[in-house]
Formats: structure tokens, C-alpha cells, sequence
């Protein structure tokens, strides 16, 4: 089995709600200081995730933004913490985040970030250690 699958198939046996792109106005020129970027930055809220996984691309300028899965806590406003998380990313530049409706394809599309090129690999993850 190719490690693109395998990762994607590790990603795919949890459970994630939203899916998001953070690109940053400010140049990035580190991998790991545009995660650091994001993942402080979606900690912030008071519903903040309990698990988060952060691929980092170089992006063809030579910057880094970020692709990442994130779980909510259990609460009822699940379907609105992609809108809330979206204004939290705003201060950081252009961003999307959106509710995963097809698990197995976002996580099939984060794993070829950890493969791509020489910069493959760069990724985290972020949370609480009983939901991983």
C-alpha cells in the first residue's frame, strides 16, 4: 500500500467536522512557523477544537500556507464553528474553512501534501490526546 494511502487512511478512521485552507497575507517563510500561526490561532476560541491536523504547503512563490481537518468539541453548534473559525483565521490573511461532508476525500487530499515534493512531511498534529 502507497504511503499516500496509508496516511489517508489513518486520517479517514477519525472523526473530523471541518476542513480548512489558510493562506497568510505575510509571506510565511518557514513550514512550521505558518503551522504555529495557525494552530495558535484556532486555540484562540473559547470552542476551540480538540483535534486538529496541519499540513503545510510551499506554495509555488515560495511561501507556506496550510491545509488541516479539525474536531470540535461535542456541542451543539457544530455546524456554526466553520463561519466562527473562519473569522478567528481572517486576522492571518485569505482563508476557507467548511464542514467535511466527504470524509475519506479530504483526507485523501491532505495526505498528498505529505508526499508532494522534497518538502514532504510537514505536518502536525494538534489536540487533546484522548481524541487521537
Amino acid at each position: 500500500m502507497p504511503l499516500r494511502d496509508e496516511i489517508a487512511g489513518y486520517l479517514n478512521s477519525l472523526e473530523w467536522d471541518a476542513f480548512f485552507t489558510a493562506t497568510f497575507a505575510r509571506h510565511q517563510k518557514y513550514s512550521h512557523t505558518a503551522m504555529d500561526i495557525v494552530e495558535r490561532t484556532l486555540r484562540a476560541p473559547r470552542l476551540r477544537p480538540v483535534k486538529m491536523f496541519i499540513a503545510a504547503e510551499q506554495h509555488r512563490l515560495g511561501g507556506w500556507h496550510c491545509h488541516g481537518l479539525i474536531q470540535y468539541p461535542d456541542t451543539k453548534w457544530k455546524t456554526s464553528l466553520p463561519s466562527f473559525e473562519q473569522n478567528a483565521l481572517s486576522a492571518i490573511g485569505y482563508n476557507r474553512v467548511s464542514v467535511v461532508h466527504d470524509k475519506a476525500a479530504a483526507s485523501m487530499y491532505l495526505s498528498k501534501y505529505l508526499i508532494k515534493d522534497e518538502n514532504a512531511g510537514d505536518y502536525r498534529f494538534v489536540g487533546r490526546s484522548k481524541f487521537w
